[in-house]
């Protein structure tokens, strides 16, 4: 259907987070599928997506990461609002800008985690963080997920999961449906970066590599029985223990 209507149109088409040929292969299946002078932009994590699509080398763009000093900016508006490090904490914020390797979501979820911390906190922060590789990414965000209490953990999985784009007020009526208080849970998840609220949709927004944590956190629950648990978020499963009934 696409094809057949913009075979003779200029477009300018974009996918955003591919992470399957298949979504490529229904989209966008061939440069004749677009018009003369088209534009097809395509963001993913995954370059061999691309690749696998006839995508030449010298038509990836690879993005850049922070300098240090950005870094270092960046790190500080998160840990800090913004002002100047004081005492230990100089050397311990140098430290955590070089661990962070310039990725700026780390960079914000690490500096809002340790937000008025006392030095041993930042510390013992500093020596988990360097344990874990920097092309973990989703392990290295995990540190703030694994710092919450139950309530707090349990408000991320079931945004993560299921309320991303939802309203907060919609949200909040199946919480207290539960008996949880959610307002001091979601203060907590915003202040430490894992979730956003829309200014004027007062929705629930998650970037998707932290979305992709908490999903995984509730996939690693239990990898083969579907019962066990808690959130059934992928439509799959979902279907699949349907069928068991």
């Amino acid at each position: 259907m696409i094809k057949g209507r913009a075979s003779s149109k200029r477009v300018l088409l974009i996918l955003d987070d591919v992470d399957s040929g298949e979504q490529l292969d229904a989209l966008a299946g061939g440069r004749d599928w677009f018009g003369s002078g088209s534009v097809i932009i395509i963001t993913t994590r995954d370059e061999g997506v691309l690749l696998a699509h006839d995508v030449k080398q010298d038509e990836i763009y690879k993005p850049q990461e922070l300098n240090e000093d950005l870094s270092r900016e960046l790190f500080m508006l998160h840990a800090f609002d913004g002002e100047l490090p004081q005492g230990e904490y100089v050397e311990l914020s140098n430290e955590f800008v070089g661990a962070a390797g310039g990725l700026p979501l780390t960079l914000e979820v690490i500096g809002s985690l340790l937000s008025k911390k006392d030095v041993q906190e930042w510390k013992d922060t500093l020596e988990k963080l360097k344990t874990i590789p920097r092309y973990e990414v989703q392990q290295r965000l995990k540190l703030s997920y694994d710092s919450l209490d139950d309530l707090e953990k349990n408000i991320f999985l079931d945004i993560s999961c299921f309320f991303i784009g939802w309203g907060r007020e919609r949200a909040n009526y199946m919480w207290e449906d539960c008996r949880w208080c959610p307002s001091a849970a979601i203060r907590v998840l915003v202040q430490r970066s894992l979730v956003k609220i829309g200014e004027e949709s007062q929705e629930f927004e998650m970037h998707d590599q932290i979305r992709d944590m908490g999903r995984a956190i509730v996939d690693e629950e239990s990898s083969r029985k579907l019962q066990k648990k808690s959130r059934l978020w992928n439509n799959q499963d979902s279907w699949g223990l349907l069928q068991r009934k």
